[in-house]
């Protein structure tokens, strides 16, 4: 190895942006530096880990096996020895080494290696650069000059790699906050809002799915807002599928669940349809103690969810609480105002005239339009001839029920009539006192 590709490397290494480019094209350079097969770990002060390796046994373990793998070496193995000491170290024959970490997997083919720390000290952390041979005793302590050079060099370019991805997705993150506030505080019909930001997550980050949940008093969980891979924005029907295991087992625990290699997670539980999904983020959206829904973020990439992106998601999430409530009470503004300008239509129309009939089909007409009903029925109650009548109608079936009778007690109506009591009726067919045959006759 020769003093200028020391010199050069760190414009070579300074092309990639990406960690894992970086990773792989630092193998690529080992026969340059007189190894078979080499590895490099790192590992930062949040405890993110980054491994790739070509030794023997270790060529497949990439991802969350990978990192797995990583922690061990670096709590029990050799490597983590190296790495807190900070000095470099040549090891004859690493096979034969009893300070080696050994797993059933690992195969014996390295024996001679040298294994360099390097600093990452603006992301308080470290790494290694661990070079090896099939020979044993192939290299030395004259060895060490060049190749700390090297290592030292590998670690800065590691580090701005690193850096510019953080400053990369903060930058994403922060706009996207800033464009869920401004959702939040320009659209008031929380429908509208919901399917905004996940579509505005869903361009920022390309997601797979991004669901969001509204949790109402009473209610289960129930989809408000789905934006697909495609960027497509879903209202859902009224039908709408029901939450993953995974969202509500975050809502009932009210904490964040990761799933960063969703197949290994035995917390994390596929849908139908979810077998492209690889990663998964599912948050409680909380009004202080209040949960008020949930986000859920699919994505089919590994580790699609490091822990800057998990506390950019939760911040974003504390202010969808806010905005979902802002909104809500909008509604309920809104809607007391039109229940109070349609009641004072109504006593406008019924003062206007003095005809009794005229006065009962104005009130049903304005009932039907305030509620959004079907139809609405006036109904009187005759103590005379012990029955209930249909004194006014509007709406589907009017006609047909119009002026109608029954014995006072008969059918749902005739109960309430009898005891003087209101009363909700979700499902009349299931209920033993609803009369069919009058609604078979008004259609």
């Amino acid at each position: 190895m020769k003093t200028d590709f020391v010199l050069n490397l760190q414009q070579t290494l300074a092309q990639y942006l990406e960690p894992s480019d970086l990773l792989d094209a630092i193998l690529a350079l080992l026969p340059q530096l007189g190894a078979d097969f080499g590895s490099v770990v790192a590992q930062t002060g949040d405890g993110s880990i980054y491994f790739r390796s070509s030794l023997p046994g270790q060529e497949d373990l990439v991802g969350p096996a990978g990192r797995r793998f990583a922690r061990k070496l670096l709590a029990e193995g050799l490597e983590g020895r190296v790495l807190r000491s900070g000095q470099p170290e040549v090891v004859e024959d690493l096979s034969a080494d009893p300070r080696r970490y050994r797993a059933a997997y690992l195969i014996d083919g390295c024996h001679g290696a040298v294994l360099l720390p390097f600093a990452l000290p603006r992301l308080k952390g470290g790494g290694l650069l661990i070079l090896g041979s099939e020979r044993p005793a192939a290299f030395s302590a004259e060895n060490l000059p060049l190749l700390q050079a090297v290592a030292r060099h590998i670690g800065f370019a590691l580090e701005s790699t690193l850096l510019y991805c953080i400053q990369r997705d903060s930058t994403a993150q922060l706009r996207l906050i800033n464009e869920v506030s401004r959702a939040a505080t320009s659209i008031l019909n929380i429908n509208l809002m919901l399917s905004t930001v996940a579509q505005a997550i869903q361009r920022s980050f390309g997601f797979y799915n991004v669901r969001i949940y509204r949790q109402q008093p009473d209610a289960p969980l129930t989809l408000a807002a789905l934006t697909d891979l495609r960027g497509r924005t879903v209202l859902p029907a009224r039908e709408a599928p029901a939450p993953s295991p995974f969202v509500e087992r975050a809502v009932a625990q009210s904490r964040t669940l990761v799933a960063n290699d969703a197949k290994a997670d035995p917390a994390y539980t596929p849908p139908p349809e979810g077998r492209k999904i690889r990663s998964c983020l599912a948050i409680p959206i909380k009004l202080g103690a209040k949960i008020v829904g949930a986000m859920e973020l699919d994505s089919t990439r590994l580790d699609a969810f490091p822990p800057s992106l998990v506390a950019a998601m939760e911040t974003l999430c504390d202010q969808l609480a806010v905005a979902m409530e802002n909104a809500l009470l909008y509604d309920e503004l809104n809607q007391t105002i039109n229940e109070l300008l349609a009641l004072n239509r109504i006593t406008q129309s019924v003062s206007a005239t003095l005809d009794f009939q005229q006065t009962l089909t104005l009130i049903a007409r304005h009932v039907t339009a305030m509620l959004n009903v079907a139809a609405t029925s006036v109904v009187l109650r005759d103590d005379d001839a012990g029955e209930v009548w249909f004194a006014a109608a509007w709406g589907e079936g009017a006609e047909a029920v119009l002026n109608r009778r029954l014995s006072l007690g008969e059918g749902i109506v005739g109960w309430v009539a009898l005891h003087g009591k209101p009363l909700i009726v979700p499902n009349v067919w299931d209920d033993p006192r609803f009369y069919p045959e009058m609604d078979r006759q008004s259609g």
